[in-house]
This record gives C-alpha cells, structure tokens and sequence, in this order.
C-alpha cells in the first residue's frame, strides 16, 4: 500500500471513529428526548433511532477496529526496520 494511501486511511479511520460515536451519543439524546418510554420511533422526525443508534455505534466499532489494525502495522513495520538496519 502506497504511503499516502495509508496514512490516509489512518486519519480517516481515526476522524471517523470519533465522528460515529458522536453521531451515536446524539442520537442517544435524540432517543431520549424525542421517544415514549420502551419506543423507538421519533415524534418529531419520524426515523427508528434505535436502528440508527445501533448502526452508528457498528461504525464505530468497525472504525476502530481499522485504525487499531493501521496502526499495528505501523508499529510493526517501524520497529522492524530498527531491527534490519543493524
């Protein structure tokens, strides 16, 4: 993978795991404010938060699961080169 492309996906993967899980924490509120007790649809909008809630908070997860990836490999290939050059 080029360098660019991965460092990239590196600051996209991390921007992205802190975006989603804002989204996720708004529409918690959201779920809150705008819902019955036990419901799951909005009165003022209409939209199934609970499912926008859960689908928010997997791309979250999957975010950051892809940053943790990126970044070992990082890490991996750094301290590799440390041991090759000597």
């Amino acid at each position: 993978m080029k360098k660019v492309l991965y460092i990239t996906g590196l600051i996209f993967s991390f921007f992205g795991t802190l975006l989603f899980y804002f989204m996720a924490l708004n529409t918690g509120v959201s779920l809150k404010y705008e819902t019955g007790f036990g419901e799951c649809i909005s009165q003022v909008s209409g939209i199934n938060l609970c499912k926008q809630q859960n689908l928010l908070l997997g791309f979250t997860y999957g975010s950051g699961i892809v940053f943790l990836v990126l970044t070992a490999i990082l890490i991996y290939k750094k301290s590799n080169k440390k041991i090759n050059t000597f």
